[in-house]
């Protein structure tokens, strides 16, 4: 599977209803990949925000609202490899 569509096919199961990104959510995810964020960063931010907003009844529809999730993870998981290094 490509990229956009491990993102988008979690984002869909995880967002309750949704079934059609717009053209800005494309837009992003492919900013990721540009920037090389690892696949299993963004779906774990997408996982851990979901999860986290489990119980609040909070409906998300557009992928920009794991933007902040995914460049926190994203900027920790850099600064691991640099201290592995």
């Amino acid at each position: 599977m490509s990229y956009i569509t491990e993102i988008t096919d979690l984002f869909f199961a995880r967002s309750r209803g949704i079934k059609i990104l717009n053209p800005i959510d494309y837009v992003i995810i492919a900013e990721w990949e540009k920037q090389e964020i690892p696949l299993a960063i963004v779906l774990g931010s997408i996982n851990e925000v979901c999860s986290n907003l489990h119980e609040k009844q909070v409906k998300i529809e557009s992928i920009g609202y794991f933007q902040e999730a995914v460049k926190k993870n994203f900027k920790n998981w850099l600064q691991a490899q640099v201290e592995k290094n």
